[in-house]
């Protein structure tokens, strides 16, 4: 993460003083990005399943940071999601991020969600980011 703007110690995917967070680690560099967590019982939406509203949420981060250089951070502007199985929670997932292209002050970027070690998509995603600069 040393290649990207400083973060809030408080956002809810990241960030580590949140209290309710996720905690998670994005990882890998340049854009393409990785998130690998176990989601545990709290973030259901139905017993044993993960709520969609936090898949989307993981995959909306791991894009933002894919579209990100260091200067400019990927604002979500639209995204478009596909549920594909249930993510059950106690298991390991990786969410990955991709930059597809930018153009302007635009970037295009994908996700997907596996659990770990195994291929079958369980969900994917699509986003539009603005980019802007923080300081």
């Amino acid at each position: 993460m040393s290649d990207l703007v400083q973060r809030s110690d408080h956002c809810f995917v990241c960030g580590e003083k949140n209290p309710i967070g996720l905690k998670a680690k994005v990882e890998g560099t340049g854009s393409e990005r990785f998130i690998k967590i176990k989601l545990d019982a709290k973030y259901e939406g139905y017993e044993g399943i993960i709520h969609g509203g936090i898949l989307v949420t993981l995959m909306d981060e791991v894009m933002a940071y894919s579209v990100s250089d260091g200067t400019n951070w990927g604002v979500t502007a639209s995204i478009e999601v596909k549920f594909r199985k249930k993510v059950e929670s106690g298991k390991y997932i990786v969410v990955y991020g991709k930059l597809l292209e930018k153009s302007g002050n635009w970037a295009k970027a994908e996700a997907r969600i596996t659990y770990e070690g195994e291929n079958t998509i369980l969900a994917e995603a699509k986003g539009l980011f603005k980019l802007i600069t923080l300081k």
